[in-house]
């Protein structure tokens, strides 16, 4: 992983589209695709076919109808009766969520459309750490630019001049986002440290950049722990504040869960209440949600190597609203991603041996 602005970031940076796109981020690779498909259908089908799945002849001999935000879904291209149609759903710098997308397959499947006549396409810069639920299919950015240059060929040989350029240049924009997602990318995890030097954060947060890195560093640590717990755990990988986040929460008979959660530095165990007792003030709340688990925020059954034997926090009782309660640890600065990955493994392990035994 590059440790400072590498030479592909800066020529990124200096792109007017990259600038452009920053504002609405996915939207605006929702936007390209929706202009294109909609105002050169023909045209387009080196993507819709090549990249997506579903050709010109399958989306009918009229323009087909192409819908942003249909049913929740990114983008819908629906070729009429008889016809294929396309579910696009466009991640870029969010991490997919299976349940999100069984929803938008259900939303989309109840409504007067053949389910097997349409292609649910998962369009992701960042990888997801565990399997597409059936039956969305995942295509990677980085098949998006070849056929995007044939595009903006044929639009030149056309006479569409600019529109043809217009597509060259984010081509190029794609090509250059993909390479730096490549660059920043943890391969080896035991190299990374487990939190970004100072200095790098600040020099992302200036090219936009932090957001990026920051979900591709969990995501990573989320596929891993998932590849060696022995049984499909929630865990979830996100951001909040410009900072990374990888957790995991088990559901309890109750209604409660019980789990875990990293951010920035602090190592948490989480209980998350089902019912919310009723009290005016915050501290009896969570005393009572803390003590639902009793022994279970025992840091000490996670190990000592890599945890502070004490917290920074002088309540004994943390929480985000009422019924998100937890206590913390830090982790060492010294610790990589690896690390971290033994961390989750270890406090998955410990969570749901405390569900077994209450």
């Amino acid at each position: 992983m590059a440790m400072s602005l590498s030479d592909n970031a800066l020529r990124l940076v200096r792109s007017p589209l990259f600038q452009l796109s920053t504002a609405g981020q996915e939207l605006f690779h929702t936007n390209m695709l929706y202009w294109l498909i909609r105002t050169h259908p023909r045209t387009a089908h080196e993507l819709t076919e090549f990249c997506f799945g579903v050709g010109v002849r399958q989306l009918g001999p009229n323009s087909p109808d192409v819908r942003r935000e249909w049913k929740h879904v990114d983008l819908f291209v629906d070729g009429g009766p008889n016809h294929h149609a396309l579910a696009l759903e466009n991640k870029l710098l969010a991490v997919p969520d299976s349940r999100q997308l069984v929803g938008y397959h259900l939303s989309i499947s109840s409504q007067e459309l053949r389910s097997e006549s349409t292609e649910y396409v998962l369009l992701a810069l960042i990888p997801p750490y565990a399997g597409l639920p059936s039956p969305w299919r995942l295509v990677s950015y980085d098949a998006f630019p070849a056929p995007l240059i044939r595009v903006a060929d044929e639009l030149r040989r056309q006479g569409h001049a600019f529109d043809g350029e217009l597509v060259a240049q984010y081509a190029a924009l794609v090509q250059m986002l993909v390479r730096v997602r490549d660059e920043y990318a943890p391969t080896d995890l035991s190299e990374s440290p487990v939190l970004l030097p100072s200095d790098l954060r600040k020099e992302l947060t200036d090219a936009r950049l932090l957001s990026l890195v920051e979900k591709l560093r969990m995501s990573r640590v989320a596929a891993r722990i998932l590849s060696e717990i022995s049984q499909r755990h929630p865990v979830k990988a996100t951001l909040s504040n410009t900072h990374g986040i990888v957790e995991c929460f088990l559901p309890h008979k109750s209604g409660s869960r019980v789990g875990w959660q990293y951010q920035s530095g602090q190592f948490r165990l989480v209980v998350i209440a089902g019912h919310v007792p009723r009290e005016p003030r915050d501290a009896p709340v969570r005393e009572r949600i803390g003590g639902m688990f009793p022994g279970y925020f025992d840091f000490t059954r996670l190990g000592e190597g890599h945890l502070a034997s004490t917290c920074k926090s002088k309540l004994k009782w943390l929480g985000y609203g009422r019924h998100f309660v937890y206590q913390y640890r830090l982790v060492d600065p010294s610790a990589s991603l690896d690390d971290l990955v033994a961390l989750g493994v270890t406090a998955t392990e410990w969570a749901q041996e405390t569900l077994e035994a209450s």
